[in-house]
This record gives structure tokens, sequence and C-alpha cells, in this order.
């Protein structure tokens, strides 16, 4: 995805990412402009964050959209669920027990000064 992303950033026109359905376990992603033109995002899928939280170790978010102008996130009903999997971190911070709170990347990250986001789910 990052490739393709690559090759939209860049292009002359406006460009579509389609992203079939089906399950993806992503790393940490930063999608970084500007960009050239008009990008969209087409999600039938749903993203899943590594289940150890040391895999994202460095990173403040688990997927990041960086100073990209014009994006658009259409999500095709039944998928767009960016899964942070939170539920397999939460027993490596338990603050309420030790007092010490460790800081975990967000989910999903916009840093944008035009965007367009549609029926995008995120789970933790």
């Amino acid at each position: 995805m990052t490739d393709a992303f690559k090759q939209a950033c860049g292009a002359a026109a406006a460009t579509t990412i389609s992203v079939p359905a089906g399950e993806y376990l992503m790393g940490a992603v930063k999608f970084a402009g500007p960009c050239t033109s008009p990008i969209t995002f087409e999600i039938a899928g749903n993203f899943k964050a590594p289940p150890n939280p040391a895999q994202m170790e460095g990173a403040d978010a688990w997927l990041k959209f960086d100073h990209i102008d014009d994006l658009t996130i259409n999500v095709v009903k039944g998928g767009g669920t960016f899964d942070g999997q939170g539920e397999m971190s939460w027993d490596k911070n338990n603050c309420a027990q030790t007092g010490t709170c460790d800081n975990l990347p967000y989910v999903l990250l916009l840093l944008l000064k035009t965007k367009i986001i549609s029926l995008v789910k995120t789970k933790i």
C-alpha cells in the first residue's frame, strides 16, 4: 500500500487507491505529503495492527496521514475497520496497578489541511 501511495502522491492527476475486501495485518505506516494532486482511498478491507505493541516501538501512530491536501477516505459498507488490537496491549500497560503508564501509538492520526472522511471505524 505504501508503494501505491507513493505513486499516487506524485501523480499529475487525481488518483484512487482501492483496497479490496479482506483482512490486512499492517505495521506502523506513515503516508506523507505534500502530494501533487488529490488522492482517494476506497476501502473495502479491514486493517489490523500488529498484536504485539513492541512491534510499534518508536511510532507515534499506527496509521498516520501527514500533510496531504485533498485526501478523501471512502469506506465501502462492511469494510474500513482500523483495528488497533488494543486488547492485546491493555495487560502490558496497566497504569492503575503499577503507576507506570507507557505511551502507546494512536490508531489513526490525521494531520491534514483538507480532508473528506466517510464511515471510518476504529477499534481499540
